[in-house]
């Protein structure tokens, strides 16, 4: 049976659970890391495995978040961040404008591609290519295919039926 790299403690808990559940904060994770000597990604693990950070899955962007940014592209970033929030998403400014940059939905300014436009309609990338092919949705060939953001009907985003 191997050891483990980096063991883990009763009082590492008790410390990783004053840092997380927002008692007084003493110091912070990165703080605590080096005074134990070691590394944050041990520790931010196992703060994982006892539930106390959120994990990935939660930040993930919903099919919803990412269609309200694409609906209102042509805005600034913290006119899209209030639409969010009154639409009951918490996602902070900075996480928009990162989204935004990560997921390039501003690269073509009006123009979509595929993905995106799946991601609006709540539907697979070849469920969306499938309707250009008869003609359902209208595409333009800019390096791959793009739409035009006023050529697409936004007002079933989940339930597109175009036959």
């Amino acid at each position: 049976m191997s050891q483990r790299k980096w063991p883990i403690t009763a009082a590492i808990d008790r410390q990783l659970r004053r840092i997380y559940q927002g008692e007084p904060k003493p110091m912070t994770l990165t703080e605590y890391a080096q005074q134990i000597g070691y590394p944050c990604s041990a520790l931010s693990g196992r703060a994982a495995q006892l539930g106390l950070n959120r994990g990935r899955e939660r930040n993930r962007w919903s099919p919803e978040e990412t269609l309200i940014i694409i609906r209102n592209i042509r805005h600034t970033v913290p006119y899209i961040h209030r639409q969010l929030v009154v639409s009951g998403f918490d996602r902070s400014y900075e996480g928009v404008k990162s989204h935004i940059k990560r997921a390039q939905l501003r690269r073509y300014g009006q123009y979509l591609t595929v993905a995106q436009v799946a991601a609006g309609f709540g539907v697979d990338v070849h469920t969306v290519q499938a309707w250009i092919d008869p003609g359902l949705l209208k595409a333009l060939n800019i390096d791959k295919r793009r739409f035009k953001q006023q050529d697409l009907d936004w007002s079933s985003s989940s339930a597109y039926d175009p036959a």
